[in-house]
């Protein structure tokens, strides 16, 4: 299971009343007795929003105001709530900013609007340390009126969101006509079906998860690096438990990092020609930050050799 025991109850419960809302009942994150999340207010907000698409400079709230001119009180709440959507795995918006966001935008209606208690809740600890979420945020907002303009065109939604399978190869099939879209479609995955996907929104932290304990894995590799990521936690879950964290497991030979300050860049620092499970928890790329008594020394990693695993220092 991928969903994270560390994890607070309340953000598993918003992603659940997010789901339920918009792929399921279509009403409203913040309004339950209205109808937020419908086929016409999605195209109204694709009419203004996707299609008048702004690349240009500028503060986001500024340009996102004017594009949505035009929009009921509906369409308002409906991008107000999505922007609670987009926000919700970064972890580098905290949930004082993310709550100030979404009722800047609820500001703009005409009928007030109180976020519930659970929708305040659900935002107390992001999911992933990706930049993109801020720095794409458009692009992930206009990937998910596409996706869900899809998702309404959609006959089978029930079997789809049933099955992990079938639910990663519809949204796959998606690509937004504004690009920059991966990161959120990636953390699309976890939001929606947090037990069957990693919590991550980095494609390549996937490649590297697969590629380091690719002898976890029992076949080849498939054409869905999920599936393969599954079966790879299947097999390491009898070790470290369901619900492990890769990013999370303590790393017990800190000392052996700090050799790499003496180190060129472009060499290995230090070879292993044997290692504990805990230790291959950090083969899979992931950039460290160490420390010793001078402060910062760099950011490693560990990268799979033929025979070893090498200790490398990154730019």
């Amino acid at each position: 299971m991928a969903k994270l025991p560390s994890v607070p109850e309340a953000t598993y419960g918003a992603l659940e009343r997010i789901r339920g809302v918009v792929l399921v009942d279509f009403s409203s994150l913040f309004s339950p007795d209205r109808s937020i999340w419908t086929g016409p207010n999605l195209e109204t907000l694709h009419q203004l929003f996707v299609q008048r698409f702004d690349k240009g400079e500028g503060d986001f709230f500024a340009k996102f105001r004017e594009q949505l001119d035009g929009a009921d009180d509906d369409g308002l709440q409906l991008a107000a709530e999505l922007l609670y959507v987009q926000q919700f795995f970064t972890s580098l918006t905290g949930p004082e900013k993310k709550l100030q966001n979404v009722r800047r935008v609820l500001g703009w209606m005409s009928r007030a609007v109180e976020l519930p208690r659970w929708a305040v809740d659900g935002l107390a600890l992001g999911l992933s340390s990706d930049q993109s979420f801020n720095q794409h945020r458009p692009y992930h907002l206009a990937w998910l009126i596409e996706f869900l303009l899809a998702w309404h065109a959609e006959v089978d939604q029930a079997a789809l969101v049933a099955d992990p399978a079938r639910f990663r190869s519809f949204a796959m099939g998606v690509e937004g006509t504004q690009g920059a879209h991966q990161p959120m479609r990636e953390a699309w995955f976890h939001m929606v079906l947090p037990d069957d996907f990693e919590p991550m929104s980095s494609r390549a932290d996937k490649r590297a998860i697969l590629a380091s304990f690719r002898s976890e894995l029992g076949h080849d590799p498939s054409e869905s690096i999920d599936a393969d990521l599954a079966d790879i936690r299947r097999a390491l879950e009898p070790r470290f438990g369901s619900g492990f964290n890769y990013c999370g497991t303590k790393f017990p030979r800190v000392d052996v990092l700090i050799l790499a300050k003496q180190q060129d860049d472009e060499r290995p620092v230090h070879r292993l020609h044997s290692f504990d499970d805990e230790l291959r928890f950090i083969t899979f790329k992931w950039r460290l930050s160490v420390h010793n008594g001078a402060g910062r020394v760099g950011s490693l990693c560990l990268i799979e050799d033929k025979d070893a695993f090498l200790l490398r220092r990154l730019r």
